[in-house]
């Protein structure tokens, strides 16, 4: 048995200030968006799951960021099915880098603004305000988010959940529509 004592762990105060992530945490919200916030996750690993390697990669428009006035965007997540099953039926014939489109939603947005001008207020939302008994103007910000997979070859796939402004330019579009037809109308 060693009565050796454990080294002390590295402490914070004692390193950078983690230059690499200023960028991302400006004061201001500027009109152009951090390249970081483009989520690139190309350096991420895969993890096997049933018989296939995967990785995640979420990708949001920088025009959407704007849009909402945020560096970031939480993506609704979906089941695994709805990749698994793409994957599935196109492994057999996908060719390396083949991108196939699983899933497209529509989503509604709501940014509270403050201290509306008088021609703004006509396209504004007055409702409640969450958890509060206060009242408050909202614009709608509509969003598409699309869910789709690439091909990496030799089993190994990139699941990517896309989001960008309604009527806008997607940031990474799919080569072949894989959706069910009856969620084909979007």
């Amino acid at each position: 048995m060693s009565f050796q004592k454990c080294p002390h762990p590295p402490k914070a105060c004692l390193s950078n200030m983690n230059p690499s992530w200023s960028p991302a945490l400006q004061s201001e919200l500027s009109p152009t968006v951090p390249f970081m916030s483009l989520g690139s996750n190309s350096s991420r690993p895969y993890h096997l799951h049933h018989d296939r390697y995967i990785r995640y990669e979420e990708i949001v428009s920088p025009k959407l960021l704007v849009a909402i006035e945020q560096h970031h965007y939480l993506i609704r997540q979906i089941r695994e099915s709805w990749w698994s099953v793409v994957e599935h039926a196109e492994e057999p014939f996908a060719c390396e880098k083949d991108s196939f489109l699983c899933r497209r939603d529509q989503v509604e947005h709501e940014l509270l603004v403050k201290n509306p001008t008088e021609e703004e207020l006509p396209t504004l939302i007055y409702k409640k305000l969450f958890m509060k008994s206060e009242m408050g103007y909202f614009r709608t910000i509509r969003i598409t988010v699309e869910y789709g997979t690439t091909y990496d070859g030799n089993q190994r796939w990139t699941r990517q959940t896309v989001a960008y402004l309604k009527n806008g330019t997607s940031p990474y579009s799919f080569q072949k529509d894989c959706r069910p037809e009856h969620h084909k109308d979007d």
